[in-house]
């Protein structure tokens, strides 16, 4: 069981937040925005977050300290 604190404050302006949440009984990832790492290592039971311009990001999981193939996506998450 694991318990994660959302971030809501306000993301600054012309940005939006990316949050992530490793909650498989998996190795670690890294995370993909638009190609390039937003996090990286991301381990079971933690959770990280981004502010990153806002729009559309094209995110993935991939393993950590690799480029392909991704585990997970590309998936479009709308940020704004």
């Amino acid at each position: 069981l694991f318990t994660f604190v959302n971030d809501v404050s306000a993301a600054p302006a012309g940005q939006g937040r990316l949050a992530v949440a490793h909650t498989a009984a998996a190795p670690a990832v890294d995370v993909l925005a638009n190609g390039s790492p937003a996090f990286t290592n991301l381990t079971n039971g933690n959770e990280d977050k981004v502010d990153l311009p806002a729009g559309t990001i094209s995110a993935s999981v991939i393993a950590a300290g690799t480029t392909t193939p991704a585990l997970i996506g590309p998936a479009d998450v709308p940020g704004d």
